[in-house]
């Protein structure tokens, strides 16, 4: 999402007042209503979620959002009945349990836990990776406000994407499909909003994805 503009004070005062309209409105993402009729309380899993394709959008970063105006939808595959880590400590320990291999896939020798980045390949060799799972502290951040919990880092995605997503409890989540040199990718942002810690979860199919989400919330069991 991040781009080069010759004019960004301009850019970013136009885009914030759009975005104030959006939420003023009541509306987070276009697809929303559709998602809430479409996902069920309970069996709820990424490959049952409508996810289009997502555009180029302009860089709009408000510094605060109205959390309460996210569409209340439940998360894919458990993921809101777990409690996700809020410590350096504790998500390293959160990778260290990750399993040695989601579906045929191999967890990745360059995977370190302690830099909280995970990946699984075709092989602990190769290179072309399938499965990514980090997480990133908002308050390390270049590009969002330092101030941002994860929440409002995905109520941004909600915003200013065609991403699929709400809250469901304390979890904040969104869902987005790229297609990047010919490749597709599905990325879930996952946090609260009283920690700074977003977890990201990329793959090349939703299927994958949701594999994905299951090791996490087995991890942290």
């Amino acid at each position: 999402m991040t781009r080069c503009f010759t004019d960004r004070t301009t850019l970013l005062v136009a885009m914030a007042i759009v975005i104030v309209l959006m939420l003023g409105c009541g509306s987070v993402s276009s697809n929303q209503s559709a998602t809430e009729t479409d996902i069920s309380a309970s069996g709820t899993t990424i490959q049952s979620i409508p996810i289009e394709e997502q555009g180029v959008v302009a860089n709009a970063r408000p510094e605060t959002f109205d959390l309460t105006k996210v569409p209340i939808v439940p998360a894919p595959d458990g993921l809101a009945a777990t409690t996700l880590p809020t410590d350096p400590a504790s998500i390293t320990m959160l990778f260290v349990r990750l399993p040695a291999a989601i579906g045929n896939l191999t967890r990745a020798v360059s995977s370190h836990p302690s830099e909280m980045l995970v990946r699984y390949r075709t092989d602990a060799q190769a290179r072309n990776e399938v499965i990514s799972i980090s997480a990133s502290d908002m308050r390390m951040s270049d590009f969002y406000p330092s101030n941002w919990s994860a929440a409002e880092r995905i109520t941004f995605e909600l915003a200013t994407t065609n991403a699929v997503g709400g809250q469901d409890g304390h979890l904040y989540w969104a869902i987005t499909s790229t297609h990047s040199g010919g490749q597709q990718q599905y990325t879930l942002l996952a946090g609260t909003r009283n920690s700074p810690w977003l977890f990201v979860i990329a793959a090349d199919t939703p299927e994958r994805v949701s594999a994905a989400v299951v090791a996490v919330v087995e991890a942290t069991r």
